[in-house]
């Protein structure tokens, strides 16, 4: 039975994905060279299933060779922001394990990456090396560590090996996923077809529709069917060019609570579901009359909603017993007669127009139109607002965002610093509470404000310099994912009243204190992490409130010796 599962899945290897395989460096001939060209592709299939991309999309981000540091694929999706990174083994017997060398080399290429030492990789690494670090830098990526063998499963030993990496790599928060990308799991998403269209039915209260240029229909179904549609298909229901279900964000725990304990409100909370179909067709059912239509659809995508589908879905699966079904609005747009192109431009701008972010509320904050007017009135554009407000980056403009990152590492506590870099967008959550409220309240003034501002500035510009002259790449690594931390470090030695002073010379105080403090704390943040973490991951290391505690305490030990 194992060996006819591999040779389906060798079939469809060869058919769709060996021919984006690069080949040319492989060195092997015959059977040898066969089954290196399918371990490739497996690699490929596995992350283009998983997370449903397109295999010639996918393919492009192989970097097996012969100095690969034991990973074989690493593929950034920087719109669900999302990096997978595989080993790939592929045997035609069906029942070969995992070797734990393979897993310790994969483990240390990981921690490699996490570093920066890209020295250690070959040129298909290196060339990715800019997406990489936009990944690491981002705290907003998940990571998916998938192991694609044609075995059975992972033995106890490789599994001793994988989940002290795991545990420690989610440390600072729940970020790293282990897929083990078994035969049975290969053989199961090929038996099930996700590329297959989609086709299904829809009941449609209160319809309506549009007919010029291009047909549409809208108005509102139950919950539980969208529910039903999760269930049968998953996250093939996307179109590949949105941001694919992200599970537990704050947006979704939101809809939860609503569906939980207003299921009646969500289609008036909820921006509804958008949908492109190849055509569509109103049954007989209710004749003309709109208060009930039944409408068959043909290959349909899900272009915008993508939160609100997994969340129903999600939540229908356990739904609580007595307690109403939501609804929640829906539009279905026919492809018939429309331009090749409609698809894509529909779907890019249903999910980049009219985008609202909880950012997007504080300059409605009395505080913050506050502090705008009376820092323009001292020559500083404080920009609130996202596109129109975009600030120029000279020593007259500041955003919103730098002010809340700057105040954060002003705190006397590291928490905040370190909030700052793990997930930025919780400091200014809720404009009514903490750790908004900590920041921005009625005792910040704007003088101690554009200080603050001007030395965070000050603080950055002279890290970035640092940068340049370090040639170590771990020690690169601590300097730009540090950066809030050495920030905070820094602000430790400016006293509040030095921050209120009205006649402060702000330039020559920079020059005079804050320059030399920099490189102080940068060279002791390296020393200690070098010495005390010296095996930790280093993106991960500065999103971690213990280890930055400690981290902290060491420093400041250290200087007072």
């Amino acid at each position: 039975m194992a060996n006819l599962q591999v040779n389906q899945i060798r079939r469809h290897l060869q058919d769709n994905y060996v021919p984006f395989v690069d080949t040319s460096d492989i060195i092997e001939t015959g059977e040898n060279k066969d089954v290196h060209i399918l371990s490739r592709a497996y690699a490929a299939y596995s992350v283009a299933t998983l997370g449903n991309y397109e295999p010639q999309d996918v393919c492009a981000y192989i970097t097996d060779e012969y100095n690969d540091n034991g990973i074989d694929l690493i593929y950034i999706d920087t719109i669900s922001k999302k990096i997978w990174i595989v080993q790939s083994k592929f045997s035609q017997k069906g029942n070969k394990g995992v070797e734990c060398g393979d897993l310790h080399k994969f483990i240390q290429g990981t921690e490699d990456l996490c570093n920066g030492e890209y020295d250690k990789f070959g040129e298909k690494t290196k060339r990715l090396q800019g997406l990489i670090d936009r990944a690491l830098y981002d705290a907003q990526y998940r990571w998916y560590f998938v192991i694609s063998y044609t075995g059975n499963n992972l033995s106890k030993e490789n599994l001793d090996i994988l989940i002290p990496f795991i545990d420690e790599f989610n440390d600072s928060g729940e970020i790293l996923s282990l897929v083990d990308f078994n035969l049975l799991k290969a053989h199961e998403i090929l038996r099930k077809g996700l590329n297959n269209p989609i086709d299904c039915q829809f009941h449609i209260k209160n319809w309506g529709q549009i007919v010029n240029p291009y047909k549409s229909i809208y108005g509102i179904v139950d919950a539980t069917e969208i529910a039903q549609l999760w269930s049968e298909h998953g996250m093939s229901l996307f179109s590949k060019n949105i941001r694919h279900f992200l599970g537990n964000t704050d947006s979704n725990n939101a809809m939860l609570e609503t569906l939980n304990g207003y299921p009646d409100l969500f289609k008036y909370f909820n921006n509804g579901i958008s949908i492109l179909c190849k055509s569509y067709k109103k049954t007989a059912f209710g004749g003309a009359n709109t208060d009930l239509g039944i409408f068959d659809c043909e290959n349909i995508q899900i272009v915008n909603g993508a939160q609100t589908v997994g969340t129903i879905g999600e939540f229908y699966k356990n739904p609580i017993e007595g307690s109403p079904n939501a609804e929640v609005f829906v539009k279905i747009i026919s492809l018939e007669g429309a331009p090749e192109d409609f698809s894509t431009r529909q779907t890019i701008a249903n999910n980049t127009q009219n985008k609202v972010e909880k950012k997007d509320f504080v300059s409605l904050c009395p505080i913050q139109l506050k502090l705008k007017e009376e820092l323009r009135l001292d020559g500083i554009n404080y920009h609130l607002k996202r596109g129109v407000d975009t600030p120029s980056s000279d020593d007259f403009n500041y955003s919103f965002d730098e002010a809340a990152v700057a105040l954060a590492a002003s705190q006397t506590e590291v928490n905040l610093s370190v909030q700052a870099k793990r997930e930025v967008g919780k400091l200014w959550e809720s404009l009514t509470a903490s750790p908004y409220t900590e920041l921005f309240n009625v005792e910040l003034t704007p003088v101690r404000l554009k200080h603050i501002l001007k030395i965070n500035r000050a603080v950055k510009n002279e890290l970035d310099s640092l940068y340049k002259i370090h040639t170590e790449a771990r020690n690169k690594r601590i300097l730009i994912l540090g950066n809030i931390f050495i920030t905070h470090l820094v602000m430790q030695e400016i006293e509040r009243a030095t921050l209120e002073n009205k006649s402060l010379k702000i330039d020559d105080y920079i020059n005079d204190n804050i320059i030399p403090l920099v490189e102080k704390y940068a060279d002791a943040t390296i020393a200690t992490v070098n010495e005390n973490y010296q095996n930790s991951n280093i993106p991960q290391l500065f999103r971690n409130f213990t280890k930055c505690r400690d981290i902290k305490t060491k420093v400041i030990t250290s200087l007072s010796k």
